[in-house]
């Protein structure tokens, strides 16, 4: 911490001490008072005098320095709590990837919502922002390559690593040195993936606002009208209309299948309050989800290391970028634990792979 003397001035007007009159009350004399007021430390038994004389703790005479990393409350897997001991995981895998970000220049301008309520007319407002800015088409369901394209729009950083069970998550944002950060479980099923990347990039879009309860539940809303258009369910609605309900969850199958997303999403979205719809709708993607990779059989479906690099520029270019540039600094074996490689490629093939990639 580094000492602020113009807290120690403040707490002084507070209290009505004046410069001769703390001197005196200290025993010290006016060109020390001075000194601390500009930026000498106190000495220890000055410092607790002066403490204990203005009735403030030590540590708010201090700047307090900021934190590197900060990790929001995320959104958890079914209905798993996030505890602070999970908040702390997460917050230590981020602090891992520090040093990474040490010399990165923060980038001026980003794309920040901002929202006058919580209610249906602002979300369905924020999700239209954020659809425009991941340029979906009108009507066409977010899939998982639009959900990381949005999160490069907002400037992210996203790293794709085996996160810990512990963490209860597929996914969640973080900022180091200021820069958008989010960190993806590789083993996560795309089929699941698109709604906890659109909550975290509601995240990301909200930036520095104070996180609550409120706004969780909003960025919930706003992620699932960002993956399901009003137009969508509108249609869809439309085409359910008079089937019966064996043949209505057919039809959402069959559109799932279609549009690469969960039929439990769009479930809850047609019958919001039908919870025996919503359990049939979990069972059904049970099975939907072998239909679909996760993100670690996408990545190491080739032993090409060419093929990992290209999918991660596909779906991560700025951290791609940002490993790229750095990557004379760090051994071939910082570089696979920074891309959450394991033993599927050789990370000095990919550190090699990488240089090219920096020459073209």
């Amino acid at each position: 911490m580094k000492w602020d003397g113009n807290k120690l001035k403040s707490a002084c007007e507070a209290q009505g001490f004046s410069v001769s009159g703390l001197a005196e009350a200290l025993s010290v004399t006016r060109p020390t008072v001075y000194k601390w007021f500009e930026d000498q430390v106190p000495k220890g038994h000055h410092l607790l005098k002066l403490c204990g004389l203005l009735d403030v703790a030590p540590d708010s005479l201090f700047e307090q320095e900021e934190s590197a990393v900060t990790v929001p409350v995320h959104r958890a897997r079914s209905n798993a709590r996030i505890t602070n001991e999970r908040r702390q995981r997460s917050h230590e895998l981020a602090e891992s990837y520090v040093p990474l970000f040490n010399d990165v220049r923060a980038v001026d301008v980003l794309s920040v919502i901002r929202t006058t309520g919580f209610d249906e007319e602002n979300v369905q407002e924020a999700a239209l922002k954020l659809r425009r800015l991941a340029e979906i088409p009108d009507k066409v369901p977010c899939s998982y390559k639009h959900a990381f394209h949005l999160l490069e729009k907002l400037g992210c950083y996203t790293i794709f690593v085996p996160l810990p069970d512990e963490i209860k998550s597929s996914a969640f944002f973080s900022k180091i040195h200021g820069h958008r950060v989010v960190f993806v479980n590789r083993y996560s099923n795309v089929l699941d993936l698109v709604f906890y990347l659109l909550h975290e990039s509601v995240h990301a879009a909200f930036d520095e606002q104070e996180i609550s309860a409120e706004l969780e539940t909003f960025c919930d809303s706003v992620a699932s009208a960002v993956q399901f258009p009003a137009e969508y369910i509108h249609l869809t609605k439309e085409l359910l209309e008079s089937l019966p309900s064996t043949q209505q969850k057919r039809l959402i199958k069959k559109l799932a299948e279609e549009n690469g997303h969960a039929t439990y999403g769009l479930t809850k979205q047609l019958f919001p309050s039908d919870k025996s719809r919503h359990r049939s709708a979990a069972q059904t993607d049970c099975a939907l989800r072998k239909k679909y990779p996760t993100l670690d059989e996408l990545f190491f479906s080739k032993t090409e290391s060419a093929h990992f690099l290209a999918l991660y520029h596909q779906l991560s270019p700025q951290y791609l970028r940002l490993i790229a540039s750095a990557s004379g600094q760090f051994s071939a074996r910082r570089i696979g634990e920074l891309m959450g490689l394991e033993s599927e490629l050789d990370a000095s093939l990919v550190k090699e792979e990488l240089a090219q990639y920096m020459e073209a």
